[in-house]
């Protein structure tokens, strides 16, 4: 019996001895796989860094990434909510007696979920710089939003930088813009109608004289007296 539990014991010591010479070695391990998973964590997607740096307005940040493959033109929940219809509603209940209840209100709201892009927040900023490093790098602006809003919120600068980035005939970001045929056809269609639109609510010298260089025409009879005035500053006359 004595045999037995000095066997025994001997067995219970070295197991405990084992283990906890393994026990730094599997801290260590399980530390280093924290460490790896909070590393990831704190990694956000590229894209999403270029937004951030296009905010700061940090030129160097935006171009190294860029150079890294960043795309201004990515979908990003950076836009925030925006209420599309509120409906409210009068009703009555009656119950099985025919008593009518007091009428209640019913309430409902309708919103959808914009997305931002980077190009958009350097337009929303008003910021050519920003507007340009992203543009020559290829940024796409679907449905041409952050063009259009540049054209309707009245940021000259940028309007220009869309126009040359635009042109085929190889304009540059402080000459006068070149605008070929095909150029012209850009502004032919649906996308004309909508900025002849936004130039008639703004009234806005420059950027009617910017788009006369692309050959936008404004074709309205029915100019209001500072719309007529803008479109003859700038060296137009509707047609």
């Amino acid at each position: 019996m004595c045999a037995l539990r000095a066997t025994t014991s001997s067995t219970a010591l070295a197991l405990v001895v084992a283990c906890c010479l393994a026990l730094p070695a599997c801290s260590a391990g399980t530390q280093e796989a924290a460490d790896s998973a909070e590393e990831q964590e704190g990694v956000r997607p590229i894209d999403e860094q270029l937004w951030d740096a296009v905010a700061a307005q940090d030129r160097n940040l935006v171009t190294e990434l860029l150079d890294q493959g960043a795309d201004g033109g990515a979908q990003l929940d950076k836009g925030g909510l925006q209420i599309e219809g509120l409906t409210i509603t009068r009703r009555t209940n009656a119950d099985e007696g025919g008593q009518v209840d007091e009428p209640s209100w019913q309430t409902s709201v309708g919103y959808n979920y914009r997305a931002d892009t980077a190009l958009k927040k350097s337009v929303k900023d008003g910021s050519s710089e920003m507007v340009r490093l992203l543009l020559a790098a290829g940024a796409d602006d679907a449905d041409d939003v952050a063009f259009q809003h540049a054209v309707r919120e009245g940021h000259i600068d940028v309007v220009r930088d869309f126009l040359v980035a635009r042109s085929d005939d190889g304009s540059d970001w402080e000459g006068p813009i070149v605008c070929g045929e095909s150029c012209r056809d850009q502004y032919r269609g649906e996308l004309g109608e909508k900025l002849r639109g936004h130039l008639l609510k703004s009234a806005n010298t420059e950027a009617f004289s910017l788009f006369r260089q692309v050959g936008l025409v404004i074709d309205s009879d029915n100019l209001s007296p500072e719309q007529a005035s803008a479109l003859l500053d700038s060296g137009d006359q509707p047609k």
